[in-house]
């Protein structure tokens, strides 16, 4: 909340590219538990992140009702993501790809996020 949301979420998909970049090596086991311990470490920390931006961007009066179509918007990724993996995985034989669209998305919108954050919404600007 310090650093308002769109750069909390900036750090967070900039972190998420990294450990992300991780999987595509041969490491031992130790590096893996740890990188999969940020994975879900990242994971986690979204959605109070996502809030406080809904909350800015958004104000008091809509917060419910933008928060819930942000919501509804990430289905078909979530739906559609594993069945592209599996199939660049049968076009590929590997992860490599899939996993190199995850980061490059991850890094993608960590640009765009950090960009955002440096226009902050004000109270002029809240839909309502």
């Amino acid at each position: 909340d310090r650093i308002g949301g769109p750069r909390a979420l900036a750090v967070n998909a900039a972190v998420q590219a990294v450990v992300w970049t991780i999987f595509l090596f041969p490491v031992s086991l130790p590096i893996l538990t740890v990188d999969a311990i940020l994975v879900g470490a990242c994971g986690g920390g979204v959605q109070g992140a996502f809030g406080v931006a809904v909350a800015a961007r958004f104000g008091p009066a809509a917060f419910g009702r933008a928060f819930s179509l942000f919501q509804l918007s990430t289905l078909p990724f979530l739906f559609a993501m594993t069945p592209i993996a599996s199939m660049l995985f049968e076009r590929t034989g590997s992860y490599y790809l899939p996993m190199g669209l995850t980061v490059g998305l991850l890094a993608f919108c960590a640009v765009i996020l950090h960009l955002l954050g440096r226009h902050p919404a004000n109270s002029e600007n809240h839909i309502a």
